[in-house]
C-alpha cells in the first residue's frame, strides 16, 4: 500500500505548529502571540483563522511570512470557511456572518440578527452556519434574507456540508 505524506496542523495556544505526518514530526512555528485563535481554514497557498479573543480574522503564506489582518473589531469570529472569493465567519457575539475577499479588503456582513453563530460551511451558491439556538441556517454568498436548513438540534457548534446532507458536533 502506498503511504502518501500528508500534512497537519496542531494549534497550541497562542501558537500556531505546523508538523508532517510520516517520519521525524519536528514542529514549526508558524505564528506566535495570537489572541485566541479558534477556526482554521486553508487554499494551499495561505492558512485562514479566526482570533476570538483578539476579534481579529487573520492569513499567513504557506511558503512563509508574516500574518496579515484581513478584518479586525469583529465581535468574537468563530466558524470560517473558504470560499472561491472570499472568507466567511461567523461573529458569535455581534449576530452576524460576515465575509472579507480572500486577498484583503472591506469586511461585509452577509447577514446580521442572528442569534449566536458559531460554525461556518461554504457549499454551492450558499454559506452555512450553525447557531447556539439551535437552528442551522444558510444564505446567498452575496448575502439576502437567511432561511433555516433544518428543524431545532440540541446545541449544534461545527457544521461540515457534503452534495446531499449537512453534519454537526452538538456542544452538549
Amino acid at each position: 500500500m502506498l503511504m502518501l505524506p500528508r500534512a497537519a496542523l496542531l494549534v497550541a495556544l497562542p501558537l500556531f505548529l505546523a508538523c508532517c505526518t510520516r517520519g521525524p514530526r519536528p514542529e514549526t512555528v508558524l505564528a506566535s502571540g495570537q489572541a485566541g485563535p479558534v477556526a482554521l481554514a486553508s487554499d494551499g497557498t495561505h492558512l485562514y483563522w479566526t482570533n476570538a479573543a483578539g476579534g481579529q480574522v487573520m492569513r499567513l503564506p504557506l511558503a512563509g511570512g508574516s500574518p496579515e489582518v484581513l478584518a479586525s473589531g469583529q465581535a468574537r469570529p468563530r466558524g470560517l470557511a473558504l470560499g472561491s472569493t472570499h472568507v466567511y465567519w461567523a461573529n458569535r457575539d455581534g449576530g452576524s456572518v460576515m465575509r472579507v475577499p480572500l486577498a484583503g479588503g472591506e469586511a461585509t456582513p452577509v447577514v446580521s440578527g442572528q442569534g449566536h453563530p458559531e460554525g461556518v460551511a461554504v457549499a454551492g451558491d450558499r454559506v452555512y452556519w450553525s447557531d447556539a439556538s439551535g437552528f442551522f441556517m444558510r444564505v446567498p454568498l452575496a448575502g439576502g434574507t437567511s432561511e433555516p436548513v433544518s428543524e431545532r438540534a440540541s446545541g449544534p457548534n461545527d457544521i461540515a456540508l457534503n452534495a446531499t446532507h449537512v453534519y454537526w458536533s452538538n456542544g452538549d
